[in-house]
């Protein structure tokens, strides 16, 4: 009997929540990722399984539409935030990072590089900065707790 692949064996605990403004791109660029203390807790297992994986592995999260006190924390409650049903990861090569949306998901792909990065800043309790994942000059994704 062969072991199961923790990818494909891992299962959603908690809220997650992504998105994004339109209107004011230049304030809050990019993608803003939050998570309840579970979400968390069960994305770091994921991005965790991630990296062990083979190029190409992948699962769908069902995403939180966020809330105001969710949008409240990034301080832009007036914003028009954009969010979608459900986000694609997929473990891509060692230093990829893309970020593709369409009208109902939104997928990021990442590589052994990104996978490390994110999952140090989920490590960060109080962050002293506003961390972000992404190459400079791409589709980021800031993170808020």
């Amino acid at each position: 009997m062969t072991p199961q692949n923790p990818v494909f064996a891992w299962r959603q605990k908690g809220k997650i929540y992504l998105w994004r403004y339109e209107g004011n791109e230049k304030n809050y660029p990019g993608y803003h990722f939050a998570t309840n203390k579970s979400g968390l807790a069960s994305f770091r297992v994921l991005l965790g399984a991630l990296l062990e994986a083979k190029l190409g592995a992948n699962r769908t999260i069902r995403l939180e539409q966020p809330t105001r006190d969710i949008l409240a924390v990034p301080n832009n409650t007036r914003g028009r935030a954009v969010s979608r049903e459900r986000l694609g990861i997929e473990k891509g090569a060692e230093s990829q990072w893309q970020v593709i949306e369409t009208t109902e998901s939104v997928k990021i792909v990442l590589g052994e590089k990104w996978i490390t990065e994110f999952t140090d800043m989920l490590k960060l309790v109080k962050p002293q900065v506003e961390p972000s994942v992404g190459p400079k000059g791409s589709t980021r994704v800031n993170l808020w707790w």
